[in-house]
């Protein structure tokens, strides 16, 4: 479950997210979904990642797969 609350940003490629949960590991999913993507590994709470600058709805893309926005927090 998350926690975080992101702040409403453009997701510039390069930016620095921090990831946000209530203390458990984020997945982070091969697409922008969970009905149909797999978990390809998970980030710890603390963890900072850059953003690629690519979104799709509520997912932000990293290196690594995609993840939700609603377990970031991103700096103005």
């Amino acid at each position: 479950t998350g926690g975080a609350t992101t702040t409403e940003d453009s997701i510039t490629p390069g930016k620095t997210i921090t990831i946000r949960t209530n203390g458990g590991p984020l997945n982070v999913r091969s697409a922008p979904n969970t009905a149909s993507s797999s978990i390809k590994g998970t980030l710890a709470s603390g963890s900072a990642v850059e953003a690629t600058g690519s979104t799709s709805g509520d997912w932000i893309e990293i290196a690594e797969g995609w993840i939700h926005k609603d377990y970031v927090e991103i700096p103005q």
